[in-house]
C-alpha cells in the first residue's frame, strides 16, 4: 500500500488531494512515510523564525554595502561613538563633574 505525503501542508492520505496538481508530493511506503513525517515535523523552523532570519540577513547586506561605499562617514562616525563613550565614562567616575563652591 501506497501513502501521498503533501509536502506543502504536511498532511498524508492514502489518495491524491483535489488541488494538489501544482503541489509538491511524495509517494512512497506508510512506514517510509511516517518517518518522514517525523523528520519533516523536527526539523521544521517556526515561520518567525524563518522570517527573523531572512529579515537578519537582508539587513546585514545593506549594512555591508553601506560601510563598503562610505568607509570614511562610519570612520567618522565610529571616531565620535567612541570619544562620546569615553567621556560618559568619565563623567560617571567624577572625573568632568563641575565642581560647586
Amino acid at each position: 500500500m501506497t501513502l501521498c505525503f503533501d509536502l506543502q501542508t504536511m498532511q498524508a492520505s492514502l489518495f491524491l488531494p483535489e488541488g494538489a496538481s501544482g503541489r509538491e508530493r511524495r509517494m512512497m511506503r506508510i512506514a517510509e512515510g511516517i518517518r518522514l513525517i517525523e523528520s519533516e515535523r523536527r526539523r521544521r523552523v517556526p515561520r518567525w523564525a524563518r522570517y527573523y532570519v531572512r529579515h537578519r540577513e537582508r539587513m546585514i547586506a545593506k549594512q555591508r554595502a553601506y560601510r563598503a561605499n562610505n568607509r570614511e562617514k562610519v570612520k567618522e562616525y565610529n571616531r565620535w561613538y567612541y570619544q562620546m563613550r569615553k567621556a560618559k565614562a568619565k563623567m560617571a567616575e567624577g572625573e568632568m563633574g563641575v565642581s560647586g563652591g
